[in-house]
């Protein structure tokens, strides 16, 4: 691979040509840009062209080095997609993908990949599939930035097995935990593999008409147990089933719609201002009364998706799309609005500020329906929490009387009342170091600042610019 990359560079742009003006014409002589650096792993061959390094004299800009044409041409002569990646000042990097797609991103990922990744106390919380380098992409639904989400793309693209990986995470879990309601509106989705499984709330609804008396159940129900937790003065469904019996507790409810054109494109169905109404109603009401939404489509339009649906949900995870003004509808730009290259399952999480391209993990139907045997076997997922102690309550509290400072120690006899262990404390600072989270409409990181010195690690909750 490196012999055809330098060969092929010495054909094209990067070659430092030299003039010389004879009487009868001119002599021009050739010099060999090599490369600085090569570097190899299972992902990608990544070839670097130092600028500092060129020939002296007439220096080759980076703009001439990352042409299309030249870029293209390198593609065509080794066989494989060639990308670049600039480093202002320093030179550039050519990126050729070895079995695993463009930007280091995978073309496949099978769901038992990512299945690994569940972490049994934190059952709202879903990896999807790999990024960059193979990390682990997760949506939370305990975040207040993505408690709902719209999922979109043209058929094919990938949508329905991210909605395959969603339920088939959700259902490792207890029923007494996590409830589901279906909506399978192309009839083939959902109800072939759960119809039988006992998380859900009401048998898998299959007629777009049927769809508007469900959602608003699901809106009352959100409500009812608003005012329940208002009647008590509690603020979150963590902290309610914390006071109930083990019992009594309140299950997450996740609502999954799959086509939601095919009720908002359909003129038989007249009140579909009271679906829109019970959609907003779930949303506003919906995260602190564990009531989550996921809402899909193939056909983002303002029609499917009119703006009080795409502002009640937060988090997007978008697939490829046939036009930049759906992928707009989707995730606010045109990035959805993939060429042909782009794999199936290839799409972009995004919320608040977020735009994270990944590979969406593939469930294949025998899997399917083996993890649904082994649901209707009575084989879930060992949760072992004791508390209900979230990062954000440690977090405000460490803002509000200590300016920030993650005084662990104090932190814990504050909170060990509610069944959190230090080991646990210690558990929350390491998952959370480093990672963003939400407190009201900011964003925070919990920061580490040792400097490198043996003593106690001090953190500090610190606002994210």
């Amino acid at each position: 691979m490196a012999r055809l990359m330098s060969q092929r560079l010495g054909q094209l742009s990067f070659d430092h040509i030299t003039k010389t003006y004879m009487g009868d014409g001119t002599l021009v002589t050739r010099k060999l840009v090599k490369f600085s650096a090569i570097e190899v792993d299972k992902d990608q061959f990544r070839f670097q062209v130092d600028s500092r390094r060129l020939p002296r004299g007439r220096g080759i800009t980076e703009l001439a080095l990352v042409e299309d044409d030249v870029v293209m041409a390198l593609g065509m002569t080794i066989g494989k997609p060639v990308t670049y990646h600039i480093e202002p000042g320093i030179g550039l990097w050519y990126l050729v993908d070895r079995e695993h797609g463009m930007g280091n991103i995978p073309m496949r990922v099978d769901y038992m990949d990512v299945a690994n990744e569940i972490e049994p106390n934190r059952p709202l919380r879903i990896p999807i599939g790999f990024s960059s380098g193979r990390k682990t992409v997760h949506i939370d639904f305990d975040r207040e930035t993505s408690a709902h989400f719209i999922v979109g793309g043209t058929t094919g693209s990938g949508k329905s097995s991210a909605l395959h990986t969603i339920i088939c995470t959700l259902i490792k879990q207890p029923p007494e935990i996590i409830k589901l309601a279906l909506f399978d509106f192309k009839r083939v989705e959902f109800k072939p593999f759960y119809s039988d499984i006992p998380h859900l709330m009401h048998e898998i609804v299959v007629e777009p008409e049927r769809f508007s008396d469900k959602i608003l159940a699901v809106a009352k129900l959100a409500d009812e147990r608003y005012r329940e937790m208002e009647h008590r003065k509690i603020t979150h469904i963590k902290r309610m089933n914390a006071t109930l019996p083990r019992g009594q507790r309140w299950p997450y409810i996740i609502v999954i719609v799959d086509e939601l054109g095919r009720v908002m494109e359909d003129d038989t169905i007249k009140d579909k201002r009271m679906i829109i109404k019970a959609i907003a109603d779930i949303s506003s009401v919906g995260r602190a009364a564990g009531v989550h939404m996921v809402l899909s489509t193939q056909r983002p339009s303002k029609q499917v998706l009119p703006g009080l649906i795409r502002q009640c949900c937060p988090g997007r995870i978008g697939f490829a799309c046939a036009s930049a003004s759906e992928s707009i509808i989707i995730i606010g730009n045109g990035d959805l609005a993939f060429t042909s290259a782009a794999p199936p399952g290839r799409s972009v999480l995004a919320y608040a500020r977020l735009r994270l391209p990944f590979q969406s993990s593939w469930v294949s139907e025998d899997l399917r329906h083996s993890i649904v045997s082994d649901v209707m076997a009575g084989k879930y997922i060992k949760n072992t929490m004791t508390h209900d102690v979230t990062i954000q309550e440690l977090a405000r509290y460490a803002l509000d009387h200590w300016e920030g400072k993650f005084k662990k120690v104090e932190l814990y006899n504050l909170f060990k009342e509610r069944g959190i262990t230090q080991s646990q404390m210690t558990e929350l600072c390491v998952r959370y170091k480093g990672e963003q989270f939400v407190l009201g409409d900011d964003m925070f990181i919990l920061k580490d600042e040792s400097n490198g010195s043996r003593r106690p690690i001090p953190l500090r909750v610190t606002r994210c610019t």
